[in-house]
């Protein structure tokens, strides 16, 4: 009688196989999770690096002060800002609704804005229907950072002052 051997090498290269398999999927889970780490990471510092030079110069829109009225009806506003942050604010420019104030007198001789600083700018060329009882948007921006504020102007000088 012939007896035949149940015990084949089928078994054994399933088994191999099957660890192959495993320790394969392992590696390629393990370079994705590192691939995720890493762009995550250089995301986060380069997320940071950005808003830690944002709060470097932190510039503020504080408030306004406008004069209308005498012979001209020309208006004058004067846009009070402050750099509320502890570096130097450079190249500081205003806009108006979105178009930049070029007057030679509109930042007030400030083109770098030192930290803690609060100041003005004195706006005018536009009569007075154009600044009082209107909104406007006001920009305050430098080469490091940006303050926007909605005003809603009206006269802040008394007639008997010269004013409205």
């Amino acid at each position: 009688m012939v007896y035949f051997n149940d015990k084949g090498i089928t078994p054994i290269i399933a088994v191999i196989l099957l660890l192959m398999m495993t320790i394969a999927i392992g590696g390629l889970a393990y370079a994705w999770i590192q691939r995720l780490q890493t762009t995550t990471q250089s995301t986060v510092e380069n997320v940071t690096t950005a808003l830690s030079g944002t709060f470097k110069v932190l510039l503020r829109v504080e408030g306004y002060n406008t004069t209308c009225g005498g012979v001209s009806n020309w208006a004058i506003a004067r846009i009070v800002y402050k750099n509320a942050g502890v570096e130097a604010a450079k190249n500081v420019r205003i806009y108006v609704d979105d178009g930049l104030r070029t007057e030679s007198d509109v930042i007030n001789g400030n083109t770098t804005l030192s930290p803690g600083v609060t100041t003005w700018a004195q706006l005018g060329n536009e009569t007075c229907s154009n600044w009082i009882n209107k909104t406007r948007k006001i920009t305050i921006h430098s080469d490091e950072s940006e303050a926007e504020r909605l005003i809603t102007f009206s006269c802040t000088t008394p007639l008997s002052t010269g004013g409205c």
